[in-house]
């Protein structure tokens, strides 16, 4: 094709026509800017083809992590308010935990020691961090939701689980120098409950008025922190349904 094209040019030049050959190779140059506009063109539809598929790919992986915290927090969530109850009976019967036995202010102590972790499902979330594909999520409110959602997990995890660690740490230690579990658990494998309510022992290794006032307002700030996250974490699930949606509207996935 291009030795056709000199060929042109140079029958022009030989034939003396100077003006045919300049509008010749003017026209010569359209075409081939023409080409290359197109060329170019093609080349940034494939692109731009290729990251929509990027995009959709990494909103589609997305949902299915939002999808994942969501069945996580609702069962967290059911901890926590089996934990608020169980804390709730603590509080209500605090003053017999000196008296002596009580199986049923004994059987809900435990739950001022533990709290269920919620483990969130950022595989995806990371892959858009570190790899920079955030870029290709060019819908707007696509990404304000997954920033809004990230910013608000970490708020969570590095904000309010450290405090209600903090509290549980504290509950923890004063349980283990309060209650004597060793003969607890010798009393429990030889007398019956009805027995060792009946009993004198109240199990506990200090039954000062200090030391048990300062008990029971470790578990009163467990509590509360315990209830704060627990409905952070209803937000949270609210949240991420409400992202679910917006993907799936925006990216046309129903």
């Amino acid at each position: 094709m291009l030795k056709f094209f000199r060929h042109i040019r140079q029958n022009l030049l030989n034939e003396g026509k100077i003006t045919k050959y300049l509008k010749y190779a003017i026209g010569e140059i359209i075409l081939v800017v023409i080409g290359i506009l197109i060329a170019l063109s093609i080349n940034n539809w494939n692109e731009t083809k290729a990251e929509r598929k990027i995009e959709k790919d990494y909103i589609i992986s997305l949902i299915e992590d939002l999808e994942a915290d969501t069945t996580k927090l609702s069962y967290v969530i059911k901890r926590y308010e089996t934990s608020e109850l169980k804390i709730d009976t603590v509080l209500k019967m605090y003053h017999k935990l000196a008296m002596g036995y009580n199986d049923t202010l004994r059987r809900n102590l435990p739950a001022v020691t533990s709290f269920p972790d919620f483990i969130y499902t950022d595989r995806t979330m990371q892959q858009l961090k570190n790899s920079g594909g955030m870029r290709y999520i060019v819908n707007k409110k696509a990404s304000n939701g997954i920033i809004d959602y990230d910013l608000s997990v970490k708020h969570l995890l590095e904000s309010y689980i450290p405090d209600l660690n903090f509290y549980y740490e504290n509950t923890n230690l004063l349980w283990f120098e309060i209650v004597d579990v060793d003969a607890l658990e010798r009393d429990s494998k030889t007398l019956s409950i009805s027995d060792m309510e009946k009993g004198s022992k109240n199990y506990l290794l200090k039954n000062d008025q200090a030391t048990l006032g300062k008990f029971n307002n470790a578990i009163r700030n467990f509590k509360g922190d315990l209830t704060l996250i627990k409905n952070t974490e209803i937000d949270l699930v609210q949240k991420a349904s409400n992202l679910i949606t917006l993907l799936k509207i925006e990216y046309q996935l129903e």
